[in-house]
């Protein structure tokens, strides 16, 4: 019996310089990169960037299996979008539930200034 290709797609946006999404190939237990585009591709809009990638090479978001998402260390805001976007594309696809989405690792504690005008 032929087993049958599986795709899965890796985010890293976890600093402005380096924004990628990678499509992997999964054929038994080893990967192989299939297409990779960078933020000057999908202009900072990662959902656009998963559709780019998912029409350039014939698939439908049902051909995906896995979506992933660097955990960290990163910014705060970048590893917060891009695990965002993964939890509920794997929550929706029904790979994962409520109580084990991925959560970041930012590396350091997060250092939170007041807003400008706040005042004791």
């Amino acid at each position: 019996m032929r087993e049958e290709l599986k795709y899965s797609i890796y985010i890293d946006t976890s600093t402005k310089e380096h924004s990628i999404i990678i499509l992997y190939k999964i054929n038994n237990a080893e990967s192989e990169i299939m297409y990779e585009i960078d933020k000057m591709e999908y202009k900072d809009d990662v959902l656009e960037g998963i559709r780019k990638i998912i029409n350039k090479n014939s698939l439908s978001i049902n051909d995906i299996s896995i979506i992933k998402a660097n955990k960290g260390p990163g910014s705060f805001t970048g590893l917060r979008t891009g695990l965002t976007i993964s939890n509920i594309i794997n929550w929706v696809k029904g790979n994962t539930g409520i109580g084990n989405l991925d959560l970041p690792e930012y590396g350091n504690d997060p250092n939170i200034t007041p807003p400008k005008n706040f005042k004791f």
